[in-house]
């Protein structure tokens, strides 16, 4: 593939037959398939159909279009500070269209949402591979083929824990992405911060009780910051939005992504039968997940701009 974007028709769709059963997925990153060689946007689409149809028994799921980009994706071994080979991959907005001609069971769908937040491909753990559904499809996905005053609560526990998980995973995903956008967003001596940002993240600790995780993470941070500690200077160094990142990590109330819509997130037909809360931005969840991605996305930029040196 060169590139540029690519309509591909595999299936001339009959408006009257398909109405309803068709849904559209979008990438909201790119995707690096598992297998560079014979690189094709159908090839890689139609693996990923043929995963739905193994989890789900389905037989009747095809690819009714594509539209797809393609990019070169290369950055650096944080660890090592290497550089990793080239890789093609679908460029984040690549959407295509699945049909169902038997239509899409709850079964189905619950797959789907578990695929999808999943990841596909490799280097998931780093945020790649995300896909979601297109929002003019959303709606029907999650309500089905029932009007919307048939709607009801959701009653099994079971079917509520994955409905939660999948509406956390949503609000979680947003805030990887924030956090590597505000990384860049960083001021000052970057390249010098590399066991800075390791140490930070040292600070939070594992992922449990987090509840108290901010209140947790703060005492380790004013406990490590004693009069010209290493890191106390490194973080002197670094500004984020016009104030110190120590200021900002040691603060009460003021947080850098104060300004996400997480209901933006989440589908709201979904979370009311679910009986969801969207967690407010104080949540140690989020406060976590916030800061764990800043802290390594920090180290590997500090690592490729000392290499730039």
């Amino acid at each position: 593939m060169d590139g540029g974007v690519r309509s591909i028709q595999t299936k001339a769709p009959n408006e009257e037959k398909t109405k309803g059963t068709h849904i559209c997925i979008r990438l909201e990153t790119a995707w690096l398939p598992l297998l560079q060689t014979a690189f094709l946007a159908e090839d890689i689409i139609r693996e990923f159909v043929e995963t739905i149809c193994d989890r789900t028994g389905a037989k009747d799921i095809t690819v009714e279009k594509i539209i797809a980009k393609t990019e070169t994706v290369a950055n650096f071994v944080g660890v090592w500070g290497l550089k990793r080979a080239e890789q093609q991959a679908l460029s984040a907005g690549t959407v295509f269209a699945l049909q169902k001609e038997s239509g899409w069971s709850e079964n189905d769908l619950a797959v789907l949402q578990e695929v999808l937040f999943s990841g596909q491909g490799c280097r998931t753990e780093e945020g790649f591979g995300q896909l979601r559904l297109w929002p003019e499809t959303a709606a029907y996905l999650f309500a089905g083929k029932k009007a919307e005053g048939e709607r009801h609560a959701i009653r099994s526990n079971a079917a509520k824990k994955i409905a939660e998980n999948i509406l956390m995973q949503r609000i979680k995903t947003r805030i990887r992405l924030q956090a590597e956008k505000d990384v860049h967003e960083l001021r000052g001596k970057v390249e010098d911060a590399t066991h800075s940002f390791a140490r930070l993240e040292s600070l939070l600790g594992e992922r449990k009780d987090l509840g108290k995780a901010k209140g947790r993470f703060q005492e380790k941070l004013q406990n490590e910051l004693r009069a010209q500690s290493v890191l106390d200077k490194r973080l002197q160094n670094l500004t984020l939005q016009g104030k110190e990142l120590k200021e900002i990590l040691l603060a009460k109330d003021a947080i850098p992504y104060d300004t996400l819509r997480f209901e933006e997130e989440v589908p709201k037909e979904l979370a009311e039968d679910a009986g969801f809360v969207i967690p407010d931005k104080s949540n140690g969840i989020i406060f976590y997940e916030y800061w764990l991605w800043f802290f390594r996305h920090g180290r590997k930029l500090a690592v490729a701009r000392k290499g730039d040196k």
